[in-house]
């Protein structure tokens, strides 16, 4: 499978060295509020597998649910370069809608709100050339701003 979306998101600051996340990931909904107080952060086997960088609700995500699923968890394991090891490295994010609780390699690197802004988080100090990144995202139905994919 090609990776969705491949090219650099801002074309006027691409770099050279960068890794696109985008494809497929393992996703669970989390419909009990469960996976934090659970610890799914450090290793659990997700139910099911997303393509991101579209929304379960979307055909292309692989899952097309319309239901709201107030929170959700994504992982995926990657590799970067032994040289990346020796350099700053940050993990960024275009936007996750809404609330979102990142982890790597099971440490707790951040927290974010607002689904309609980029972010980021250094990584440099948990960092391996083996990695596991576990999102859980937080989207409640409610008096947060609304995209106009809200019916």
């Amino acid at each position: 499978m090609s990776i969705p979306r491949p090219e650099f998101p801002r074309p006027d600051f691409e770099r050279k060295n960068w890794i696109n996340l985008n494809g497929v990931w393992e996703f669970e909904f989390d419909d009990y509020d469960l996976g934090e107080s659970e610890k799914w952060f450090l290793g659990k086997d997700f139910s099911r597998k997303i393509v991101v960088p579209y929304p379960y609700q979307s055909k292309l995500s692989g899952i097309n649910d319309p239901m709201p699923h107030d929170i959700v968890w994504y992982k995926r394991k990657f590799c970067v370069p032994e040289e990346y090891l020796s350099k700053r490295v940050l993990l960024k994010f275009r936007a996750v809608d809404y609330e979102a609780k990142v982890w790597v390699n099971g440490k707790y690197v951040g927290f974010h709100r607002g689904g309609y802004s980029p972010f980021y988080f250094d990584v440099t100090d948990v960092i391996r050339e083996e990695n596991t990144l576990v999102i859980r995202v937080v989207d409640r139905h409610g008096d947060q701003p609304r995209g106009k994919q809200d019916a």
